[in-house]
Order: structure tokens, then sequence, then C-alpha cells
């Protein structure tokens, strides 16, 4: 995830407060004997904690997914709070480490390990601290109808704890902060729980050799759920791709069914859906709202005498000399045949007659190709401000004022009140 270098220096802020907070908690709670009491244990327990970050895989959301609880869960229920969070946060600190070869920055990597060290150990004294103050055995020798609970509880506090954490992470780095939370990655989770119990119960019950076969096959298990894991975000992103492939596809055909395949503008299907919307906004938030029906003078004529050609010439330059002077929020559409509808968003009549008057002037000068020198072309306006009405009602009375620039000799803009009609022109 690409980091704005704002967001980017609040990560920091987090990086280190998160790490601070961490090394603190752990400093004003320090049991050391419980670690250098038996060095050995703690060794082991940070190999299996490293192992089982690295034994992951890219987290299609964000960051990197891996069996952490596994080595979490076994040092908590062999060790305790304290050393487990000690363990579990140099894992975490440790770990990113290696991105250093593969070419990272040097600042990313030390964000990671700060990061990832101080949520990690926060996640892990909290959550084992609940469960031995709730009678969690430690060391874990055998499972009761109350002992699980109490497991349950602490995978399930950690799981929360993490999961805000890492929502909050997102959030800070300007991403969604709910993709932080997801069901697959979830089972995950508790499942390398799971297996992080059953490293503590071999680990008080077995032999050496026996506990050593326990964590070969539980190695197996977890570089199976990897590949596993690795299928189904595949799967999901080929999913994704053609998901977005299709929603392109079906945009453009949907463009496409809304736009004159002669000019290249809007065609009447997309006026009727645009109108319809429009005035929902003119009579629910009482904006104003002008529309103009424009309409080629002696377009027939056009056709007759210069051919069906070059009438299609007029019209597409037509379209485009309307483009050319419309503002951003305004539209225009071919309404059919020679007829066009102009739309204007938070716009009175009158200053849309202007607009209508501009564009009229313009057509009246221009050359069209495909006419002779001395051919002009005039248009014809009618416009109406929306009232309280229904879309079609709209342009009903917009026709009545075209009808009304028809009749006063063409060439000209007509501006229709509903109640006290009057022309500009």
């Amino acid at each position: 995830m690409t980091v704005a270098p704002g967001r980017n220096k609040l990560f920091w802020v987090e990086c280190i407060a998160l790490f601070a907070v961490g090394a603190g908690t752990l400093a004003l709670t320090a049991e050391p004997h419980k670690v250098f009491g038996d060095p050995g244990t703690a060794v082991w327990l940070y190999v299996i904690s490293l192992l089982s970050i690295s034994v992951g895989f890219a987290n299609p959301y964000f960051g990197h997914a891996s069996f952490d609880r596994l080595g979490q869960a076994a040092a908590i229920l062999i060790l305790g709070p304290w050393p487990a969070a000690v363990i579990g946060g140099l894992a975490s600190l440790s770990y990113p480490l290696h991105r250093l070869a593969r070419g990272t920055p040097l600042p990313e990597v030390i964000q990671s390990c700060l990061h990832n060290s101080g949520l990690m150990a926060l996640v892990i004294f909290f959550g084992a601290s609940l469960y031995q103050g709730l009678g969690g055995d430690v060391p874990l020798t055998g499972l009761t109808a109350s002992g699980l609970l109490d497991l349950l509880i602490l995978a399930v506090v950690m799981q929360v704890l993490n999961d805000l954490g890492m929502a909050l992470t997102i959030w800070i780095r300007g991403g969604d902060p709910t993709k932080g939370f997801n069901w697959f990655l979830w089972s995950v989770e508790f499942g390398s729980f799971g297996l992080g119990i059953l490293v503590a119960l071999s680990y008080a019950r077995f032999q050496a050799l026996e506990f050593a076969f326990v964590l070969v096959m539980i190695g197996t298990a977890m570089l199976t759920i990897r590949r596993f894991a690795e299928l189904r975000i595949d799967l999901e992103r080929l999913v994704d791709e053609r998901t977005r492939q299709l929603r392109e596809k079906a945009d453009e055909l949907d463009a496409l069914s809304k736009t004159d395949s002669l000019t290249g503008i809007w065609n009447r299907r997309y006026i009727d859906e645009r109108l319809q919307a429009e005035m929902h906004r003119v009579q629910r938030y009482h904006r104003p709202l002008s529309i103009a029906l424009g309409d080629i003078d002696h377009f027939k004529a056009i056709n007759d005498r210069f051919s069906h050609g070059a009438g299609d010439q007029v019209l597409q330059r037509m379209a485009r000399v309307m483009e050319t002077q419309l503002r951003e929020t305004d539209y225009v559409a071919r309404f059919g045949g020679e007829e066009f509808l102009l739309g204007f968003p938070e716009t009175f009549a009158d200053d849309a007659a202007e607009l209508c008057n501009r564009i009229r002037d313009l057509v009246a000068e221009e050359r069209f190709e495909g006419l002779p020198h001395d051919c002009r072309v005039t248009i014809s306006f009618g416009v109406v401000q929306a009232e309280d009405e229904t879309p079609q009602s709209l342009v009903n009375r917009a026709d009545e004022a075209l009808y009304e620039a028809k009749q006063a000799g063409r060439n000209r803009v007509v501006v229709r009140d509903e109640l006290t009609p009057s022309g500009l022109g």
C-alpha cells in the first residue's frame, strides 16, 4: 500500500508509540527470572515463534498473514504472560530484518520492526494476563471444560486486540480499516492458536523424540495450510479481476446504450433517466433547473438538397458546437432526428437562454462541411425552467416554446413560462 507523506509521518508516530508502550509495559512488569531461569525453553520458543511468522503468506488486503499465534500461544501456555510477551515481541522485532536483503528500504523495515513488536507484545501480555487472571493453567498440562473456556477467551481477546490494532494501522495508512477483518484469516489465526495448545501439551507430556515428531507434523500442517491459502488468494484475485473486467464491460455497454452513435453525445434514453433524477432534486431541494429543446431550421431541405450524408455532417458538427459552449455541469443529447435537448442544472431560464443565444449565433456563423459556402444553417430553441411537474411535462413545455420560436420566424430563442409566455430572440 502506497502511503501519502502526511500519513507516513502519522504512521511513524504510531509505530514509535506502540513500541514505546509495549517496551514500557514489559519493563514495568519485568519477570526476567522466568526467562533466564530456563533459557533453553525460551530459546526454542523464540525459534518456533520466528518460524511460525516465517511460514506465512501475503495478506491480500494488508501486510503479512502468518501462523504467529502458534508460537505466541505455546509461549503463553508454557512460560506465562511476561516471558511470552518478550519472546513474541523479539520474534516480531527480528522477523522484518530479512526484507533488507530483498531491497526493502531501511525506514520501511524499521517501521515494521517497531510496529509489529510493540503490537504483539501488548496483545500477548494483556491477553495472557487476562487468561491467567481467569485461572488459566500455566504451564498447561491438560484440558478441562473450564480450561477450554479460558483458552477460548484468550484466543478471542488476542484476535480482537490484534485486529483493532491492525484496523487502526490500515486507517492511518489511508486504507479501508474493514479489510482487516476477514473470516478466512481469522480461521488461520484460530487454527494456529489450536496448534499452539498442541505444542504446549506435547511439551508437558512427551519425551524429546515424541515432541520433535509433533513439531514436524505441525510444521507440515502449516506448510499445507499456507499452500491452500495461497491458492485461495490467487483464486480470489482472479475472481476480483474478472469481476472488475465484467463491471467495466457492463459500464461500457451501458454508456454505449445511452450514446447517440452518429454524434457521440447522449441519446434519448440517457435524457429520460437524467431528467428523472434532476426533477427529483428540484422537488426535494428546490434548486433551479432549466432545459432547452433545439431544432435545426429547415433540416429536411438540407437532406433533400445536399443528401443525407451532408445532413449527418451537419448534425455531427452541431453537436460539437454545442459541447464547446456548455459548462461542465450542463449536458446535451440528441433527442431525436434534428432535435437536441440541453440541460442546465442550477440555472434559471434567462441564463439558459443566454447560453442558447450564444450557441445560436455561433451556428449561424459556422461553415458546415458538405454544404456550399454560402449555405447558412440556423437553429431555434425553446427554453423552460422546471417547476413542480413531471419530466414529460417539462419537455412538453420546452417543445411548446420551440414551436413558438419556429412560428415567430426561426433562428431565435423563446423562453416560455407556464403562466406568462415571453420570447427572446
